[in-house]
């Protein structure tokens, strides 16, 4: 007789899910990670103009007037992506509770499992334990028939 858990199938399936939570919550950190190099570009332009601003002996006021707009460029470029940062690490939040919350489930079945297992276990054993019984009893009682037989 072998052990066949019940809920097997919905162990698998639970497992499923967690790896794809768990493959959300990655693809969340990658573009978290992306984001971040993005900023750190946008901030590594922004002290350069500002380098190249200060190098500059004589300059136009057409000049001027240019890199004050491309650093108003910059800066909305770098508030969007501060913004873009502040959404995925809340959408990545809500993807580690729910990756949570299938691990729990998880558990819980692998639990369950364990527990139908020791009582499959214990069952097993009592019906072994019965067959035992009843064989010895057929070789105490043929012992007693064959004894009984030779005086």
């Amino acid at each position: 007789m072998n052990f066949k858990y019940k809920f097997a199938s919905i162990i698998k399936i639970k497992q499923s899910l967690e790896k794809k939570a768990q493959k959300e919550v990655a693809v969340v950190d990658l573009q978290i990670d992306q984001v971040k190099l993005e900023l750190e570009k946008l901030q590594n332009i922004l002290k350069a103009l500002r380098i190249n601003i200060g190098e500059q002996r004589a300059i136009k006021a057409a000049e001027i007037h240019h890199i004050h707009k491309y650093e108003e460029y910059l800066a909305n470029e770098r508030k969007m992506l501060e913004k873009k940062l502040d959404d995925l690490e809340k959408l990545r939040i809500v993807k580690l509770e729910d990756l949570q919350e299938k691990q729990k489930e998880h558990k819980m079945f692998e639990t369950m499992e364990g527990k139908h297992f020791a009582a499959y276990t214990i069952e097993s054993n009592r019906l072994d334990q019965i067959s035992m019984d009843e064989i010895a009893s057929q070789k105490f009682s043929r012992a007693k028939v064959s004894q009984g037989e030779a005086q």
